[in-house]
């Protein structure tokens, strides 16, 4: 697999660094979450930073493999599926994450903060899995 390991290796350590806030996010409960309108904002901000280096690292790995930068977000995930960076049937089940990063960016204003705390309490476990797979490439 070939890739640039130092911008690489920039891309996971600010992806666990989000991932690191949004874990701390998700310890508090939903009431506590509920009860100061900065726990959404900072989940917000580092979600959308989070998702955003996934598919920056995805493309970036893509391109560096001689393949056409792809065309959409969820063209990247589905690539990496294609090229075994990350499981292919991972790949199917996390491809939402790319409309979803467009949500973010457009339809930001639709966003509710018990949208947010379900998102940390349920689906956090796929950032730490893409931090264990973009790992793997520089070991």
């Amino acid at each position: 697999m070939v890739y640039n390991s130092t911008r690489l290796f920039a891309y996971l350590e600010n992806l666990k660094e989000r991932y690191f806030n949004l874990a701390e996010m998700a310890k508090l409960s939903k009431e506590e979450f509920l009860a100061d309108k900065r726990n959404s904002d900072i989940v917000f901000a580092n979600l959308y930073i989070a998702l955003n280096i996934i598919l920056d690292a995805g493309s970036h790995i893509i391109v560096k493999n001689g393949q056409k930068r792809p065309g959409t977000y969820r063209e990247i995930i589905d690539e990496l599926g294609k090229l075994g960076v990350i499981p292919a049937d991972f790949a199917e089940r996390v491809k939402g994450l790319a409309g979803y990063r467009n949500r973010m960016a457009h339809g930001y204003i639709d966003i509710t903060p018990e949208e947010l705390y379900q998102i940390i309490t349920e689906n956090l476990d796929d950032i730490k899995k893409f931090i264990g797979y973009f790992s793997r490439l520089l070991t």
